[in-house]
């Protein structure tokens, strides 16, 4: 099922009042996840495994540090709201869809990190320091909104 912006919202609020921090690197700790950094393939930014009862974030550490934040906001996401399945499993053995998850990763860490932003901050430098598209947070709220359809969304 979908999640709302206000769900995400709240689930991110509940997440910082626990852990005491909205620094992610931080949440993974609080969570008990360890967060390894090595330099990833094909375009890769990061992803999670659970082994057992260790789970792990694996992020690109060839990425800027900011980019590298938000991505381990993106994968604590999954933890988080998707942790009965992963995105390999998922996409091999269910109709559920991937991109609906990673669109509610997307906003979970959109969320998550711009929590430390000074309010005087442009847009354009926040998408310039974290390497993202205008269009791409306008179609993720619009998504979550139920204004668009799957078919005019891809992650970042």
């Amino acid at each position: 099922m979908r999640k709302t912006i206000d769900e995400i919202r709240k689930i991110v609020d509940d997440l910082i009042r626990k852990a005491d921090t909205w620094d992610a690197f931080k949440v993974a700790k609080y969570l008990g996840i360890k967060v390894l950094f090595l330099p990833l393939e094909n375009g890769k930014d990061g992803f999670w495994i659970q082994d057992g009862r260790e789970k792990r974030i694996v992020i690109n550490g060839n990425l800027p540090l900011d980019r590298q934040r938000l991505v381990c906001a993106h994968e604590i996401a999954h933890e988080v709201m998707h942790h009965e399945i992963g995105g390999a499993l998922m996409r091999a053995y269910t109709r559920l869809s991937v991109a609906q998850h990673e669109i509610e990763a997307n906003f979970f860490a959109f969320d998550l990190e711009f929590r430390n932003l000074d309010t005087d901050v442009r847009i354009e430098e926040v998408l310039e320091k974290y390497a993202l598209k205008k269009e791409e947070i306008q179609l993720m709220y619009d998504y979550l909104e139920g204004q668009r359809k799957l078919d005019d969304y891809h992650t970042w």
